[in-house]
């Protein structure tokens, strides 16, 4: 605000020849009568200002109830200086004559308000001077003085060179009572420079008495730093609460305290700045740049240097009795630098031998690199009854080109044993950060120390608890066993229901048991035996290539090993294993029941995938684009299993079901149904076979057969319309209207996908390449829950059945709406890897083709 009506005043003003602004005497006394002060009688401080501008060394007043007198040395004034007085205030020249000039006549005009008879401003050098008379209702006088001449003091007598400035008053009844408050020492201009220049540096007489208290702080304020820039000067001390005070004078006047809440560490200061601006009235500073770089540089830079003397003075037993204060002390610290850190264990660090860079140079290194070398935390080994304490320099472990610092977060015996270095016991709430302010690496043992605890436990354990490493014969009549290297596993199956369970042996005792997630394999047990190495806890064995692939070749055997013995289990045990094992949600369970590995594992995974559709390879962990009768020669004896109930009959397995599929002589009936509205064509066709599409039977079938081929052998709800079937009828004996299943064949199913992907690879030739007979991806159909409707690799496109779009357009492969629908969500897939594809013309194309087609049909 202040800078901006300046610059106004300036416009109002004339251009001088040598390119300075002036405002004619009258103008400028006007204007000047903005720079009003909050009290009057305050003007004898901007003649304190005017004279630490000059360089005074001594201020004298001499102040009387009509009279007030103040002789000052220093720089003299000239008559170019006083040519333009009031018009001083709104020069923009910066230099402290200029500025001395610009206070001394803020001064003049606030003392008008107390009715001056006279001002006199003379400033006599050796070689002349000058002397400026302001009266009331007159014009300002301005005369020469020759070589020679002195100072015409009133009150002041021996002065004879320098600075005076003399105001007189008229005589008034108030002065009565002023009379009788000089005599106690109360004239409103002797207070308030006893209450705002005592701080002033350059010693202040009034009325013969000193006034000065110099730059004193406080008796709380610690380590007193000196405050010396070329703009400031001061002291600052630290003290124990938790504000930040801080006296702000310009040039020798007190203006105003600041209070802050302080984040690192409280301090009291007091310092006088030439760089800040003050408002019109001269009250308070304007909190510009200069105001933040004081506050934020110069401030907080002797408050570094303080803290860094106060470490450095505190004796040995201070700082275990103040340790807690010291940590608290660091923590704050680094929270109010952590944006900027400063590491200080680099190869230039003192600490190391080495020097520091300039540009590393901040305020609040010194402050650190003290931190640094004082023993203010204690050991995490808490053998002896009290361990001295150490400093983070102790601490550091050099290795190599790099350093390290162990912390620990609880007292620990074992932590020096573990690294065979000292271990900084740290609180919670010291972050890892904060030390590798000190170093390259910070190691946290806490975890690493409660293992090796929990380790020791368990090795105890261990050792007294034997384990036999194959399964019990007597327990377990069917067994196998892989061995690898030095490792071996047995797999033990019997007929009981007790959960599935998976042990590791080391040194024939048990190292660890637990029980399969999956419940579905129970009577199974696993047996991992040899040289397993055992994990940081030894609660169990770490993982290794070696039982990695051991692992995998258990993995790989133990389908047809379970397959093999499947006739002695329960036969809602065997059909929750087979869908499982189709679904292949067994094998997502079982990995995460052993170590292995992740990179070699989803490699075994990946071949799983690669030879899925080889019927000589085919896995039972990945089996979905088998033929059925790959299938069936997968599961072995499983697939013999008479386990699917056949409504009329004996119950049939899987291989009987494929052959009635063959033969077209089998119905998949609803869950849920009424047994009567089939009765009469049971009863006629006693060569079908009737299967109820319960879960998890339907599951099975749709896994083993297709879920095309399994949808449609499904007959709708007996109350349900029945659709015509595309195909041959199973049968010439058809019951009821309202009671025939309708079945379609394996044909027409076949006839459906085939149509469809037909149509498909149609419509994406037209959008690719816009050539209806050119050929694009392989697509294939694909069963299995998904939430994609396409998958693509860009040579092959993957179709999921269960997919909403996807079955919509299988029942409906004719629709041109449905296929459409389908094959531009294929084309979406396939959009990255044709990049040169003019996407919109075949969209457009493709759309042309549709509606034709719907419109025929319309038609």
């Amino acid at each position: 605000m202040t800078t901006e009506w300046l610059e106004k005043a300036r416009g109002a003003g004339r251009l001088e020849a040598q390119g300075e602004f002036r405002l004619d005497a009258e103008r400028a006394k006007e204007k000047m009568a903005r720079f009003q002060l909050v009290d009057p009688h305050h003007y004898v401080l901007e003649l304190v200002k005017a004279a630490h501008l000059l360089g005074a060394k001594v201020i004298e007043f001499e102040i009387d109830t009509d009279e007030m007198e103040v002789f000052f040395d220093g720089q003299t004034l000239g008559f170019d200086d006083l040519e333009d007085f009031y018009g001083a205030a709104f020069s923009s020249r910066t230099d402290d004559r200029q500025r001395a000039v610009r206070h001394m006549a803020i001064a003049a005009s606030s003392a008008q308000a107390l009715g001056p008879g006279e001002i006199v401003v003379e400033s006599v050098s050796a070689y002349g001077g000058c002397r400026l008379v302001l009266r009331r209702d007159a014009e300002p006088r301005l005369v020469r003085l020759v070589a020679g001449a002195s100072l015409t003091g009133i009150k002041i007598q021996a002065a004879t060179l320098g600075t005076r400035v003399y105001l007189r008053q008229r005589t008034q009844t108030r002065h009565i009572m002023q009379f009788f408050d000089k005599l106690k020492g109360r004239l409103n201009e002797v207070v308030a420079l006893g209450e705002r220049a005592r701080y002033a540096k350059v010693p202040i007489f009034v009325n013969r008495v000193s006034i000065n208290q110099g730059h004193g702080l406080s008796k709380r304020a610690l380590a007193v730093v000196e405050i010396d820039t070329p703009l400031e000067n001061g002291r600052l001390g630290i003290s124990d609460d938790d504000k930040l005070r801080i006296n702000v004078l310009q040039h020798g006047v007190f203006i105003d305290t600041q209070i802050f809440s302080a984040d690192v560490v409280g301090v009291e200061a007091i310092v006088d700045s030439r760089r800040l601006t003050t408002n019109l009235s001269q009250s308070a500073f304007v909190q510009d740049e200069a105001w933040q770089t004081l506050h934020g540089g110069v401030v907080q830079a002797a408050m570094w240097r303080s803290l860094e003397m106060h470490v450095s003075g505190l004796a040995a037993q201070v700082i275990e009795e103040k340790q807690d204060w010291l940590r608290q002390l660091v923590l704050r610290a680094h929270e109010r630098t952590k944006d900027r850190p400063v590491r200080l264990h680099t190869t230039k660090s003192p600490h190391f031998g080495g020097r520091i860079a300039p540009e590393d140079l901040v305020a609040d290194r010194g402050f650190f690199f003290k931190l640094a070398t004082t023993a203010i935390y204690a050991q995490a080994d808490g053998s002896l009854p009290k361990k001295p304490l150490i400093s983070i320099t102790e601490a550091t472990q050099r290795i190599g080109e790099l350093t390290r610092i162990h912390i620990c977060r609880r007292p620990s015996n074992e932590a020096e044993r573990l690294v065979g270095a000292p271990v900084i016991y740290a609180a919670h709430g010291e972050p890892e950060a904060l030390f590798l302010r000190f170093a390259d690496e910070v190691v946290d043992l806490t975890d690493r120390v409660e293992i090796f605890r929990l380790a020791e436990q368990n090795r105890k354990l261990w050792e007294q608890t034997p384990r036999d490493s194959l399964p019990a014969p007597m327990y377990y009549p069917y067994r196998k066993v892989i061995e690898h290297g030095d490792l071996r596993v047995a797999i033990g199956l019997n007929d009981s229901s007790a959960r599935g369970t998976v042990i590791f042996v080391k040194q024939g005792r048990l190292l660890k048991r637990q029980h399969l997630s999956d419940g579905t394999l129970s009577g199974l047990t696993i047996i991992f035996s040899g040289e397993l190495t055992p994990n940081a806890a030894f609660d169990g064995p770490a993982v290794t290539p070696e039982l990695t692939a051991l692992v995998i070749a258990m993995l790989e055997a133990l389908p047809s090993f379970v397959n093999e013995h499947l006739q002695h289990k329960p036969t809602d045990v065997a059909l929750s294993y087979l869908e499982k094992l189709l679904s292949e949600r067994l094998l997502w369970r079982l990995t995460a029941d052993f170590p292995v590995e992740g990179e070699a594992l989803s490699q075994w995974q990946a071949t799983l995938e690669t030879t899925s559709s080889d019927p000589q390879r085919v896995s039972p962990w990945r089996c979905s684009r088998a033929t059925p009768l790959a299938k069936l020669v997968m599961l072995g004896p499983a697939a013999d299993l008479p386990i699917f109930p056949n409504l009329v009959g004996a119950d049939q397995s899987l291989r009987q079901i494929y052959e009635h599929i063959v033969a077209q002589r089998c119905y998949v009936l609803p869950a849920k149904m009424n047994m009567s509205d089939w009765l009469a064509q049971m009863r006629s066709e006693p060569d079908r076979l009737f299967i109820r599409s319960d879960e998890p039977v339907l599951s099975i079938l749709n896994a083993v057969f297709g879920e095309f081929t399994i949808t449609s052998l499904r007959a709708v709800n007996s109350s349900s319309t029945p659709a015509p079937s595309p195909g041959p009828s199973p049968s010439s004996t058809t019951p009821p209207a309202n009671n025939t299943p309708a079945v379609a064949p394996p044909a027409a199913q076949h006839n459906h996908s085939t149509q469809l992907v037909a149509r498909v690879q149609q419509l994406l030739a037209v959008v690719i390449k816009g050539d209806a007979s050119a050929g694009v991806a392989l697509i294939t159909l694909r069963a299995g829950p998904t939430v994609r409707a396409v998958e693509t690799d860009g040579a092959r496109i993957t179709l999921f059945s269960e997919h909403p779009l996807v079955a919509h357009a299988l029942a409906r492969p004719h629709d041109p709406v449905a296929v459409s629908m389908l094959a531009l969500a294929a084309s979406a897939a396939l959009r990255p890897y044709f990049r040169d594809v003019n996407w919109s013309a075949g969209y457009r194309e493709h759309l042309n083709r549709v509606l034709a087609s719907a419109q025929k049909r319309r038609s």
